[in-house]
């Protein structure tokens, strides 16, 4: 009961719908490799015509289940060559995709060796191939006759071809599957870190996939060699009764064979999408793995459903109606998957579109709350959308001075000095090999590097898709460029709270020194005036002197010419001549003709920043003692590395590092410099500060474009 049962209903179901899967699945990957292939080159080729001829191939197995293979070739000859080509084709094609996946046709040391190692198999099979496609030709049917009948005359030399193919191809299949096996066990390292990823992590599933392979050929093989040292060899019965008689062991075999090629081909696919090892992708892409998911399960819900109805002889009418019914299904499922993928996506996305703390920590003047503007937005990237286990976000030496320290996730990691050395050597994307404890650095920004996103390894330990990259990198220059709008928003503001009270300041102490002590002095002047020994002179004298000193005090008007060093140099010998005991400035015509090609902003930018660094000198390089020696240099110069470049450099003598704690604690809190270093870097320039127990030094440079 269960022997018929099995062979009657449950066995034709399984080989049709195994073989209608394998068909799907196949024509799928084959359309995914051509249609998403970045450098199509002749390894890409071959791994979609070869899915191709697979897909073509089960398409033309699910039509024979409806025929036995005698009445099939008899019927319709061209059948011989659609169904014995491509048996010849795809083991021969296997391992040539896997000698150039593992690097056998690579121009170098590693691919030479593969090569030579693999050439003798290569050639065997090869030459293998030849042979038998000679006999499959002379073997085919003509008229009446098939090559599984008797040998009757005329047919002497096709009836002993097939019997030679019989005993050939069984080593021919043996010899591309194993080759392909041992090329699979021992790949050449790459050059690049993508493509070794990529091929390290894929090695399992295409090892796998060739192994189960290898053990199909030898299934086979031990199948054709029984039969062709059979007494077939005699010529004394024909295949045809020799299949009539083992019908049922043939169609377990062929059932156990598209079972062994479909698990297979699940396991190439799973390597194609998971890695996108032939299509030339640097990473894969998280939406063509969900999309495999998908297929996999609508091609195995489709071919049970239609395959059964095949398997069980209904008429024609019910699989069209489940076929119809299911791609219904499928589209209404991919429809209503896209829109709950979306709503995942748009809630992951919410700590970026939704409003965050930048201007309320901008208008309460809150530090911390500017800071979790930048470090939630990174710990929600981290945590929900690409799985890092650990992140840093590492501004550029010219956006340091905005955007200030690195910002790390998780936040209670240290920060190592040596990850500010860490940089991308020109890539986009390049690996780290777990330097660091890193496994990935990005650039951020396209024209001009704006700073280094490191990655760690991911918490599930998979791969980095390129969606996630580039979410990754898109993230991180959009928080630099967040992070420093909201520094030099604060700097701004703090500058605008400093000047007002400047300028109170200012107003207050004018009218005091004003009422308190010019007044009286010119007050005291008139009265001794004609008095005899009279010191109306020495008054007068010395409210002019604090009138010119109050003068003095009051804020400049901030214009500057076109020549910035003639400003600078204008600003010491006449604003800040009383203000140092030597002074030295050196320019030579080149560096004046480079100031002079600057834009009128730049040239205001770095003037102000110089006259900045020139009056904290004078205010703070004596640290209190008005009797100190006080000299400064002043030099402009051309730089050439590492791009053109006008600087100039501000050097004095005064205590540089020997300033008091309290001293230089309150320097840095100033927003004076901060602000034109901030000024700087959106300019593209730069800005810094040493200071030494000889004195200080200020650098000052801005881009010079031709």
């Amino acid at each position: 009961m269960l022997s018929h049962l099995w062979s009657e209903a449950l066995r034709p179901w399984a080989q049709y719908a195994v073989s209608i899967f394998n068909f799907l699945l196949m024509l799928w990957l084959s359309l995914t490799v051509f249609l998403n292939a970045r450098e199509r080159s002749w390894g890409t080729y071959m791994a979609g015509s070869g899915l191709m001829v697979g897909a073509l191939f089960f398409a033309c197995h699910t039509v024979a289940l409806d025929y036995s293979l005698d009445t099939l070739l008899e019927n319709s000859p061209e059948w011989w060559a659609i169904l014995s080509m491509p048996v010849v084709a795809l083991p021969l094609g296997w391992l040539i995709l896997m000698l150039w996946h593992c690097g056998a046709f690579r121009a170098g040391g590693g691919g030479t060796r593969l090569k030579r190692r693999m050439m003798i198999p290569l050639c065997l099979c090869l030459f293998g191939a030849g042979v038998l496609v000679a006999l499959s030709l002379l073997g085919a049917p003509t008229g009446r006759w098939t090559p599984f009948g008797l040998d009757e005359g005329g047919h002497e030399s096709a009836f002993w071809a097939i019997r030679a193919l019989l005993l050939i191809y069984p080593f021919f299949l043996v010899l591309c599957t194993g080759t392909s096996l041992v090329a699979v066990a021992t790949p050449i390292r790459t050059e690049s870190w993508r493509r070794e990823e990529a091929v390290r992590r894929a090695r399992p599933l295409l090892f796998a996939s060739s192994l189960c392979q290898f053990l199909v050929s030898l299934g086979v093989a031990g199948a054709l060699v029984t039969i062709g040292t059979g007494d077939i060899m005699n010529g004394g019965y024909a295949l045809l009764n020799l299949t009539g008689q083992v019908a049922n062991w043939i169609d377990d075999a062929d059932l156990t064979l598209i079972v062994a090629i479909g698990f297979s081909v699940l396991l190439f696919g799973k390597a194609i999408v998971s890695y996108e090892i032939f299509t030339g992708k640097t990473l894969p892409r998280r939406g063509v793995l969900s999309q495999w998911r998908a297929v996999v399960s609508f091609a195995a819900l489709y071919a049970a459903l239609v395959g059964g109805t095949w398997g069980l002889d209904w008429k024609p009418i019910y699989p069209l109606l489940l076929s119809s019914a299911c791609l219904s299904s499928f589209l209404a499922l991919f429809a209503w998957r896209a829109l709950s993928e979306r709503d995942r996506e748009l809630n992951r996305l919410r700590a970026f579109v939704s409003s965050g703390h930048w201007l309320e920590g901008l208008a309460t003047g809150r530090d911390s709350e500017l800071d979790r503007a930048v470090s939630l937005p990174l710990e929600t990237l981290c945590e929900s959308l690409v799985g890092a286990s650990r992140a840093a976000l590492i501004p550029s030496p010219l956006l340091a001075p905005l955007f200030g320290e690195a910002r790390i996730f998780p936040q209670h990691l240290p920060f190592d000095p040596s990850w500010n050395s860490i940089g991308t050597r020109g890539e986009t994307v390049r690996a780290l090999g777990g330097e660091g404890g890193w496994t990935l650095a990005t650039r951020l920004g396209d024209e001009r590097e704006t700073g280094v996103l490191l990655l760690g390894p991911r918490r599930d330990g998979a791969l980095y898709t390129v969606e996630e990259i580039e979410l990754a990198r898109s993230t991180g220059a959009y928080l630099l460029d967040i992070g420093a709008a909201g520094a030099l928003a604060a700097r701004l503001r703090a500058l605008q709270s400093q000047k007002l009270a400047e300028i109170a300041s200012l107003d207050t102490s004018a009218k005091r020194r004003l009422h308190d002590d010019i007044l009286p002095l010119l007050h005291g002047a008139l009265l001794s005036w004609n008095a005899p020994g009279s010191d109306a002179r020495d008054l007068i004298v010395q409210a002019h002197r604090d009138i010119s000193n109050l003068l003095r005090e009051l804020p400049a008007q901030n214009t500057a010419p076109p020549d910035a060093l003639v400003a600078v140099k204008r600003e010491l010998e006449v604003e800040l001549a009383s203000s140092f005991d030597a002074i030295t400035f050196r320019a030579d015509e080149e560096a004046h003709e480079a100031a002079q090609t600057l834009s009128p902003s730049l040239s205001q930018t770095l003037f102000f920043a110089a006259r900045e660094a020139l009056r904290n000198t004078a205010r703070h390089a004596r640290g209190g003692d008005s009797k100190r020696e006080l000299s400064v240099e002043v030099r402009a110069l051309i730089a050439s590395k590492p791009r053109p470049a006008l600087q100039l450099f501000i050097e004095d003598d005064g205590i540089g590092s020997n300033a008091p704690l309290s001293s230089a604690k309150s320097e840095s809190s100033g927003a004076g410099l901060g602000l034109h270093a901030a000024l700087l870097a959106i300019a593209g320039g730069e800005l810094a500060v040493e200071r030494h127990p000889q004195g200080t030094r200020v650098s000052l440079s801005v881009p010079l474009v031709k």
